[in-house]
């Protein structure tokens, strides 16, 4: 049914169905993961933390777990926790979701736009980074000269950190494995992938279950130890190293050696191909490669496919273990003496000579007193470190590996004294190809040897690279070609929070203050800041969290963050404090947080409705002016607690508004006492016959209504429960339109500015423009009124002729107003007169008036008076001069004269000379005068004298448009001047038709110049396709001689190869076994060392050599052949 219920989007119902599961079956995390989904989906991202908290810790390779607790880190703002539990989703996903990949790239995105921080380096990497073996990102530089962090493990407690040949693996506090670098022969244990390296550490799903507690990387495997001390191992296997016991050459995924079930592993090492156990009784087991004797049981040549128990006559026990290249070093545990075995081309056994070892010899050449607590095997050099922090060396020392100056000593074959760094107590060193790193207890990090790491250090005697304050260095690891730092981390399960605040009540709204001390793991207090802190409360009751935004976390960058909380809903809440993504000591604390201080916008009201009511969409409440209502003030604080006892309230806060029917708000005609308000009763009487919503602000707040409908309920038989609105609606019955109440509204009509010697006594409006006004109707107490039982009527009367106006229209407004809308169109004065049935309903018991005067000059209605009598025929017969004049009458589009200052300033009359052989037009002086035989005339006078012949263009017009037909053109007779235009017009039309007629032959010319072209390219395509044609059959012919030729070589070769095919396969295995040898004397540094053959070998090699000279010589025959 739950199922069934999430499916529908019903998600309460199905939080309701897992609950009850829940309550029989509490390990069912599938259940518990379900209504963790549910929770999100309703936004109470606390209980689904908490939820999805209990699966992982039952489940912690669900991986809808890890997504669903990303989701939740999303909504609380903590966006580096979502990164990496998306990312942990991912990596435990065969599927590869989209939903999930999405997810990662979104929270990716996050951080880099807001900038996110990760928490302080908990690795640092320095050295050759191909294959990813640094862990920085496939973008970055193939070599690292300086110390740079591990992004990906910013913020991450790791315990443990081991380097290979070219890959690295770590250990995290909560006992999960990372790896990264190399994975050509799944040293990282990451098969399916499809990835030959992991340029960032990557979580090892395979081991999800288990607790590793130890790791150690070789050249190309890699073996952890479990808290049961069971070891598992993966990698390359082709010498056993894997100690399986099995042929296969590559063991893809962690698997358990069977053959140590019975022992208590408590260390492991690699080295290039071989492999050591140590247990707690102090017993070693070896597998792997024994070409050189690096197992130490005493045969060469053979190697071990499983684990094998090593013993010594004295029957040691060991408490350490180191390896080389291709050589061990042990540490017994009660006389910290060293044992050495394997390869000793350079001394590196520390016994005095260079011949390898195939069983594990004391190292005498040490003083007596010398306890030695700690070894370190380079390629062909090590390091033994006494309990007083001293360090001897033996070895290859071309580049100063073994901190001498190279140039005096090249090898040393007893371990001798680095006085250099004598007086520095060393805890801790690491070597590689051809350098060294070692810290001293006060945390100073020293570097030795070749430049193979950082091309800007190439020192032979240690010195210092950096320091570190308070033993923050736990570890350093070292690859072939790179060098690992494990810094100390904070130790979650020592730190602590402190507080007033903490598991004590609070006052909602109040800033809380507490503390956050952190300790690193070697039992310090932290000295720095750095760590990503996380605090975030979960509300008991609503299951939702605080606004993070509430919350203000501050590093001083002295390892104690200062906390500033404040709560504004009160409840019960669980805080959670998280540094770097896990809980402190007592997390999650229990906070009480009390009502705080009045919150107006939290109040509420309690009404108590009259008997007389009826219930419609929203409760609505009649009653009848001065009957009196009660409402009860609820006060509360900001969460919505309710507050029993308020300290220095005014009345003066609290304000009651009224809205009717109208759009605003009118002062409210109430008697309000306040008398009993030790009750927190309000007592309101009200006089104002109206449809009222009421409402009750406090400090500007609205203040909402929680109605009691258990009335209703019991009379109307309707079960209506937790009615709450923001207002009252309390429904007043009005009376009938009484006429000495109701008035005139909104008289909207248009004025205009008249024209001087126009005097208007009232209102003054435009002819043709459509006016309006309001009637409102009153009753007695001036309340708004429907009720309307006599007959509007209105008149508008023209004053001169007693003319009625119909065209009048009365359209109703609302309920309340009568629009009337009329429109006169011809000038005078009009009385207007309303009434309600037969009394006026002005006040001042009279009629109004209004004028109306004429609209705006309409031209299409003026008239020019005098037209044709000023363009008469006889005006084109050439005079000497002429003088006309333009008369216009102005008139509006209803016939109606306009005054002449309407318009006169913007109509004008202009003249034009249009020159025919210069083509341009010479303007004509006007003036324009006004006739005037009374001070209404509408006439304009535009007089204008003409001096020559030619063509005239009279053109009247406003400023927006002509009119009567303009422009108008009139022609001066000039016999001579059309004359000449008539010439000049022949002239041109023969000058156009000498242009063409030379543009067509011009064409012809061209077309003709394009076909020869296109014969020629024809012509020379052909030529050319007969020349290719002839190559490619003397090519076939070529290519068939050569083919015969290659035929007869093929024969003679098939032959000559049969008779020295026995000869040839006995010298291949010749030169293998010589070159395989040579390689396994030197493997390990690759660096110059004098190398000398027996003369066994050197026959052979002589012997080896003319036979290679004698192929050669046959080859190069037949060849020639």
């Amino acid at each position: 049914m739950g199922n069934e219920k999430f499916k529908n989007g019903d998600y309460e119902a199905a939080v309701c169905y897992y609950s009850k599961i829940l309550q029989y079956d509490q390990a069912n995390y599938l259940v518990q993961a379900n209504r963790a989904l549910c929770y999100i989906k309703c936004g109470l991202y606390g209980y689904a933390y908490e939820d999805i908290i209990e699966v992982l810790r039952q489940k912690p390779d669900f991986v809808k777990g890890h997504y669903r607790l990303g989701l939740v880190y999303q909504q609380m703002e903590m966006y580096y926790e979502a990164y990496r539990s998306f990312k942990r989703a991912c990596e435990l996903d065969d599927s590869n979701s989209p939903e999930i990949i999405n997810a990662l790239k979104l929270s990716q995105a996050q951080i880099e736009e807001k900038h996110v921080f990760k928490g302080r380096p908990s690795v640092l990497m320095i050295g050759n980074n191909e294959e990813g073996c640094c862990g920085i990102g496939e973008k970055a530089k193939k070599k690292l000269h300086r110390l740079t962090p591990v992004e990906d493990l910013q913020g991450v407690d790791v315990s443990e950190l081991a380097c290979g040949l070219s890959n690295c693996a770590c250990i995290t506090e909560s006992s999960e494995l990372y790896v990264w670098g190399a994975n050509s022969y799944k040293q990282c244990g990451m098969d399916g992938r499809g990835a030959s390296c992991l340029p960032i550490p990557t979580f090892l799903r395979h081991l999800t279950q288990r607790k590793v507690k130890a790791v150690a990387c070789g050249a190309a495997h890699t073996l952890v130890t479990t808290n049961m001390s069971i070891v598992y191992s993966w990698g390359m296997n082709t010498m056993g190293q894997c100690g399986l016991d099995t042929e296969d050459k590559i063991i893809s995924e962690p698997t358990q050696l069977q053959t140590l079930i019975s022992d208590e592993i408590k260390g492991i090492a690699c080295g290039m191909a071989h492999s050591f156990f140590l247990t707690n009784e102090g017993n070693l087991y070896c597998c792997g490669w024994n070409q050189n004797g690096q197992l130490g049981y005493g045969e060469a040549d053979k190697s071990l496919r499983k684990p094998y128990r090593l013993y010594l006559k004295e029957d040691e026990k060991f408490q350490y273990i180191s390896c080389g290249g291709c050589h061990t070093i042990m540490i017994t545990k009660e006389t910290g003496k060293a044992y050495t075995t394997g390869l000793n081309s350079c001394g590196q056994l520390g016994l005095g000579s260079q011949s390898d070892q195939f069983k594990p010899q004391l190292v005498d050449s040490l003083a007596s007193d010398v306890h030695l607590t700690y070894a370190s095997c380079g390629e062909e050099f090590s390091f033994f470190v006494s309990e007083s922090g001293k360090v001897y060396s033996c070895g290859l020392n071309n580049v100063g590996q073994c901190g001498f100056d190279p140039e005096q000593e090249q090898m040393i074959e007893i371990p001798s004294l680095i006085t250099s760094i004598e007086d520095q107590q060393i805890e801790y060193i690491v070597c590689g190809k051809g350098e060294a790193m070692a810290i001293n207890n006060r945390g100073s990090v020293y570097k030795w040897g070749s430049a193979s790491t950082d091309e800007s250090f190439s020192e032979t005697r240690p010195k210092v690279l950096t320091t570190y304050k308070n033993k923050e260095v736990l570890q350093i690891s070292s690859g072939r070609e790179f060098f690992g730092i494990l810094l100390a981390a904070t130790d979650i399960k020592k730190s602590f929070a402190t507080g007033k605040a903490l598991n004590s009540s609070i006052k909602a709204g109040k800033k809380t203050y507490f503390e956050i001390i952190t300790v690193d793991k070697t039992g310090f207090m932290r000295s720095k800041g750095g760590d990503r802190v996380n605090v975030f409360g979960i509300n008991q009751v609503s299951g939702k969290i605080i606004d993070p935004k509430t919350i203000d976390i501050f590093d001083p960058n002295t390892g104690r963050y200062e906390v500033t909380l404040k709560i504004r809903d009160s409840g019960k809440y669980l805080l959670h404090v998280l540094v770097n993504g896990e809980p402190v000591q007592m997390s999650p604390f229990i906070l009480d947080v009390k009502p705080g201080e009045l919150e107006a916008s939290k109040c509420s009201l309690t009404f108590t409705p009259c008997n007389n009511f009826k219930f419609e969409d929203e409760p609505v409440y009649k009653m009848t002016a001065g009957e009196t209502v009660f409402f009860t003030i609820i006060f509360r604080d900001r969460s919505g607690a309710e507050i029993d006892e308020i300290e220095d309230f005014s009345y003066s806060r609290l304000k009651i508004k009224q809205n009717g029917n109208t759009t605003t708000d009118k002062e409210i005609k109430w008697d309000i006492d306040f008398s009993e308000f030790g009750d927190n009763t309000l007592k309101m009487t009200c006089f104002l016959a109206d449809f009222h919503k009421v409402q009750v602000y406090l400090d500007d707040y609205l203040l909402p209504l929680e109605i009691d409908m258990k009335i209703i309920a019991r009379i109307k038989e309707k079960k209506i429960e937790n009615i709450q609105t923001d207002f009252i609606n309390l429904d007043i019955t009005e009376s009938y339109a009484f006429p000495q109440k109701c008035c005139i509204e909104d008289e909207t009509y248009t004025r205009f500015p008249l024209a001087e010697g126009e005097r208007v006594q009232d209102k003054a409006i435009r002819a043709g423009h459509t006016q309006h006004f309001m009637v409102l109707f009153k009753d007695e107490f001036g309340n708004p009124t429907s009720l309307v039982n006599e007959v509007l009527n209105i008149q508008i009367t023209e004053k001169d002729n007693q003319m009625e106006i119909k065209d009048l229209q009365i359209h109703e407004e609302n309920e309340y107003k009568r629009k009337v809308t009329f429109c006169i169109k011809q000038s005078g004065s009009y009385q207007v007169t309303v009434q309600l049935g037969d009394e006026p309903i002005r006040p001042q018991d009279k009629a109004f008036d209004i004028h109306v005067i004429h609209s705006e000059a309409d031209f299409a209605w003026t008239k020019v008076l005098n037209h044709q009598e000023c363009f008469s025929d006889e005006d084109l017969m050439p005079k000497a001069t002429i003088e006309r004049e333009i008369i216009i009458q102005a008139r509006d589009q209803y016939g109606n004269y306009c005054h002449y200052l309407d318009w006169e300033k913007d109509i004008e009359c202009r003249i034009f000379l249009l020159n025919s052989r210069t083509k341009q037009t010479e303007e004509l002086k006007t003036e324009c005068t006004i006739d005037l035989p009374h001070k209404d005339s509408s006439i304009s006078k535009f007089p204008f004298t003409i001096t020559k012949p030619g063509t005239y263009k009279i053109q009247i017009s406003t400023s927006t448009m002509g009119i009567f037909g303009s422009p108008f053109y009139c022609t001066l007779g000039d016999v001579e001047a059309r004359l000449q235009a008539e010439h000049e017009q022949r002239e041109a039309l023969e000058q156009a038709r000498r242009a063409q007629e030379q543009e067509r032959q011009l064409q012809l010319e061209k077309e003709e110049k394009a076909r020869l072209k296109l014969e020629l390219e024809r012509k020379q395509k052909e030529i050319q396709q007969k020349i290719k044609q002839q190559e490619k059959e003397e090519q076939a012919k070529d290519l068939e001689r050569r083919r015969r030729i290659a035929e007869r070589m093929k024969r003679i070769r098939e032959l000559e190869r049969e008779k020295e095919a026995t000869r040839k396969l006995n010298l291949q295995k010749l030169q293998q076994k010589m070159e395989r040898k040579k390689k396994m004397k030197r493997i390990g540094g690759g660096f110059t060392v004098p190398y000398e053959l027996t003369a066994d070998e050197a026959d052979e090699m002589k012997k080896t050599t003319k036979m290679q000279n004698w192929m050669q010589d046959v080859e190069s025959e037949e060849e020639k052949q």
